[in-house]
């Protein structure tokens, strides 16, 4: 922690504790310390008022900055802050903030809880139309921790594969929006950073003109009034740290989402209302991919450049601002940023003395005067351009692993936005520990032997230039092929040291095609086989075309991108280090010949097997012997795979099939007795059908029914999304709710039900039950929990942005009551179903329940769950029970007719003497309705007098 940042914790927090002697709670508002933007909306109507008055307690409302605002959630000293999505997301993250409602503007009159970035240049600029032409130009910023700012449009660039820093030829900060804007116009700056909507507010001010600029990538959504050059994001919120009570933190919910439009509060303050919180781990996620929020729970929180650039591992900032070397000068009154990092000198990792490390560096140089030759006149050709290995998003202490090569482990990665997989080309030449490495030997050395390994490694280094060159360069070459049936490759990295040849590739999201081939629950018909068997056929016919031949065509090296087209790994070994490879190896390469394009046509004619038969060549077959067999070329019958019919394709059922007879041609013992490629493709192209991307289409009709299948078992939060992906429910952090309403039932006697009638009779009630029970959560917006037996669980709010959700479940909950007396026991009694439901609204908690591999569930825990479940319990049959919190936000709304104060109160298991109230349900308002006509008749006159005179 900086010196400034402790001097302002300090400072933050003895005004905290002069306040805390007047105040009980302490809610922090950020300031908005832009002079082009409308100051900060006044919520002490807000807060000092409504919260005051909901929770019973002093509270104390303050207006902070940044800095102010961050130590004082850092040293514990607030309860509540009121902050914009960036410092949300930095709050999250370092400290566990969590968020309660998120705020409804009023923005030109239009309600809105989104914020946009804009990117802004004069328009009569003609080079700037998109983003990809923000290369080599001037950029101004607000400062990087501004996510409307710079934040938001910096995302843009990395998803058009560009970076910030990189990208630019400087990056320029202003202190406000203004000044960024006239720097447009003066022609200090290319384009400009500022949030959408403040280009048109100053133009309404008559502070510029709106025609004078133009926007980049603009984009128009209904529900924000602006046009922007981002996504919308949310905008701020109320969140509470880490002290506060889930008991609080429901109160304070409750009371802000209770605010309406027409509120003195909302007036006084310029706002809407409030919502439900929306999913701010976007923010979060936006911040991971620009690299402003970092894995050491850091994220940067103020505007001077010097704090907030922060250099990747390996560098440090640069003595100077870079620019003047650059030529470039850095006009009044911004700050700027030109190559702001350099790369550190050769440093050890372990911690040695320096005069250690200084004779070790030393002894390298004098052992490295024997290849000064080398190390003078090699260098890589001007055409090889180089991945810096610190500009691949790895987090070294927990590597996504996705696979291994004969070389070391492959790790999915992020390059300029890209998700991509890292993996070495060679072997590698220096001994130093790599994330790479199969078996890593990470202790550290000291003393004599850190000095004589790092002697080694730098003399290993300058003599291995020339095959490191060399072998870069093969990568380069292999890299530059581009076609729909190879993976693409993004470039050569050089590895953390320099001692490792890497190469970058797209990432392919559905996998290898062995996972497909050999997963029996796909079923693989003659047009799905074909639209492989064509694709793999057509990249290989480009690569002989290329000069390219010996590419490895087992079905682990052969990749699925997203559209299921498969494509053929960038391997740059032959022969697969798998001993198992060698079986599809044609005779003469066994016996010492170079491979070919014959000996390609051999290899498909296994791949062709492998796809067609679903099993591997050979199977369950000693390699050795295999090997020997083949190589046997003067036998009399070849050794070739047993053409079985264990789960063979349709396209080979018959000895007559064409395709197998292509097949069966590939692995002619002579290479000139072979078909060649393009004769191949040629017959596989016939074969197929005309729209014969039946791959893609049936593989993605049925993702599309997995998809709308997890669209309803699990919510769309993208770390569920996330964790469901990647099969790892440790991936879905705990997800907290403020305020959620719980609705749970039961079926009265059930436990007697269903021991006395049929299992099969009781599903088919249950069906029945709850095939309507799921319709009705569609009709209301709900989420279903689970069922479990004859128990219901679902719930409101779960998903955000229903600030109505108390009444939803009221009103699902009358209406399953209804449904569920229109279902019948059985045929014979013809008995009606009887629920016991019970509600609450509250804080819960929500998370993946078990493994990814067996039977996960998504389920709720917490009070609103444990009181729900208490109020089914102790229902009556046929009723609505509910508690105070639920009849109190009812008795608001049309639904207050129907709130009635059950008599006395409940003993309730863990919680004693509870007061609860009934929901009238449609019956209950029917014989209620009875109730009153009889009395309205009993006292009537007539009845009056005629009991009298029966007197």
């Amino acid at each position: 922690m900086s010196l400034w940042t402790c001097l302002m914790t300090l400072i933050a927090g003895l005004m905290f504790l002069t306040c805390a002697c007047t105040a009980d709670l302490h809610v922090g508002i950020q300031t908005n310390e832009d002079p082009a933007l409308p100051s900060a909306s006044d919520y002490t109507s807000t807060f000092s008022g409504r919260v005051q008055e909901a929770v019973g307690e002093t509270v104390n409302t303050m207006v902070l900055s940044d800095a102010d605002l961050f130590a004082g959630v850092a040293n514990n000293s607030l309860d509540f802050v009121l902050v914009g999505a960036a410092s949300q997301s930095c709050l999250a993250y370092a400290y566990g903030i969590s968020p309660l409602v998120s705020a409804v503007r009023l923005t030109s009159g239009q309600a809105t809880a989104a914020v946009a970035g804009a990117i802004v240049t004069d328009s009569s600029q003609t080079d700037i139309a998109a983003i990809q032409d923000l290369s080599n130009k001037r950029i101004g910023c607000s400062g990087l921790d501004q996510l409307t700012g710079c934040q938001s449009q910096w995302a843009e660039m990395v998803d058009a594969g560009l970076g910030l820093f990189q990208a630019s030829s400087q990056v320029l900060f202003a202190n406000d929006s203004l000044t960024l804007l006239r720097g447009v116009k003066s022609g200090t700056v290319d384009v400009a950073f500022v949030q959408a909507g403040q280009l048109e507010g100053l133009a309404e001010d008559g502070v510029l003109k709106i025609g004078d600029y133009k926007l980049i990538a603009e984009r128009n959504f209904t529900d924000f009034p602006y046009p922007t050059s981002t996504r919308l994001y949310p905008a701020q919120v109320v969140s509470a740290t880490a002290r506060v009570s889930p008991q609080l933190r429901s109160r304070v919910a409750r009371a802000l989402l209770e605010i309406t439009s027409t509120d003195s509060a909302a007036m006084d303050g310029n706002y809407s209302r409030f919502t439900a919180p929306y999913d701010y781990t976007q923010i979060q996620t936006l911040q991971k991919e620009i690299g402003f929020l970092y894995a050491n729970n850091t994220c940067h929180t103020v505007n001077s450049v010097n704090d907030i650039v922060s250099c990747p591992q390996g560098f440090s900032r640069s003595a100077n601002d870079g620019c003047a070397s650059r030529g470039l000068t850095c006009p009044e009154p911004f700050t700027c940023v030109c190559n702001p990092c350099v790369e550190n000198a050769l440093m050890p990792h372990d911690t040695v003395s320096p005069a250690v490390y200084l004779s070790a560096v030393m002894a390298g140089l004098l052992m490295a005067c024997v290849a000064v030759y080398a190390s003078c006149v090699l260098s890589y050709p001007s055409r090889v351009t180089l991945i810096a290995f610190d500009d691949l998003c790895i987090d070294a202490e927990n590597p996504a692993f996705i696979g291994r090569s004969g070389l070391g482990y492959v790790v999915r990665a992020k390059y300029q936005g890209l998700q991509v997989v890292v993996k070495r080309a060679f072997p590698k030449i220096g001994r130093k520990p790599s994330i790479f490495d199969m078996h890593k030997d990470v202790s550290g050395a000291s003393g004599l032997c850190f000095m004589i390994a790092l002697a080694r490694d730098n003399v290993c280094r300058i003599l291995s230039r020339n095959t490191i060159r060399s072998r870069v360069a093969a990568v380069w070459e292999a890299s530059r092929m581009r076609h729909s049936n190879l993976v693409e490759s993004i470039g050569v990295c050089l590895g953390a040291y320099g001692d490792e040849i890497l190469i970058v590739n797209r990432y392919m999201e559905k996998g290898t095609l062995n996972d497909l081939v050999h997963n029996t629950t796909v079923d693989m018909d003659q047009d799905l086989v074909l639209s492989i068997l064509r694709d793999v056929a057509c990249g290989l016919l480009f690569l002989h075309s290329k000069g390219v031949v010996g590419k490895n065509l087992r079905s682990h090296h052969l990749l699925l991108d997203s559209n299921y087209r498969c494509r053929i790994g960038t391997s740059l070994h032959p022969m697969d280090r798998n001993s198992r490879a060698a079986v599809w190896l044609a005779p003469e390469v066994l016996h010492g010949a170079s491979r070919t394009c014959a000996s390609d046509v051999y290899a498909f004619g296994f791949f062709m097997y492998e796809v067609l038969y679903r099993a591997e060549p050979f199977e369950g077959e000693t390699t050795s012997v295999v090997v020997d067999e083949i190589m046997d070329t003067d036998a009399d019958l070849p050794k070739r795979p047993f053409l079985g019919t264990k789960r063979r394709s349709l396209l080979v059922s018959t000895p007559e099939s064409p395709i197998q007879a292509l097949m069966i041609s590939c692995w002619a013992t002579n290479p000139d007795d072979r078909p060649d490629m393009e004769t191949m493709y040629s017959l596989i192209q016939q074969t197929a059908p005309d729209n014969s991307s039946s791959l893609a289409e049936r593989l993605m009709r049925g993702e599309a029914l997995n998809k709308d299948l997890i669209d309803r078992l699990f919510p769309p939060f993208s770390e569920v999304r996330e964790a469901l992906n990647s099969k790892n429910s440790r991936n879905a952090p705990i997800r907290e709710h403020a305020a959620v309403t719980v609705y749970y039932s039961d079926i009265v006697g059930f436990t007697e039900l269903s021991s006395t009638m049929e299992a099969r009779k009781v599903a088919e009630m249950l069906h029945a039950l709850y095939r309507g029970l799921d319709d009705l959560i569609g009709l209301h917006g709900l989420f279903k929990v689970e069922t479990v037996g004859d128990a219901f669980f679902c719930c409101g709010n779960l998903l955000g942005d229903t600030p109505d959700h108390v009444k939803r479940v009221a009103e699902y909950a009358i209406a399953a009551i209804k449904h569920a007396k229109t279902c019948r026991i059985d045929d014979r009694s013809n008995r009606e179903i009887l629920l016991r439901v019970g509600m609450h609204t509250g804080p819960v908690v929500s998370s993946i329940m078990g493994s990814m591999m067996a039977n996960p569930r998504y389920t709720l825990l917490g009070e609103a769950v444990t009181v729900a479940m208490r109020m089914e319990k102790t229902a009556e049959p046929g009723r609505i029970q509910c508690s105070e919190e639920v009849a109190s936000v009812l008795q608001k709304s049309h639904l207050s007719n129907r709130v009635k104060r059950r008599p006395g109160r409940v003993d309730v298991s863990g919680q004693t003497s509870l007061r609860t109230y009934w929901i009238a349900t449609d019956d209950d308002v029917i014989i209620e309705r009875q109730q009153q006509k009889l009395t309205t008749i009993m006292t009537s006159p007539i009845i009056e007098d005629l009991q009298s005179s029966l007197k």
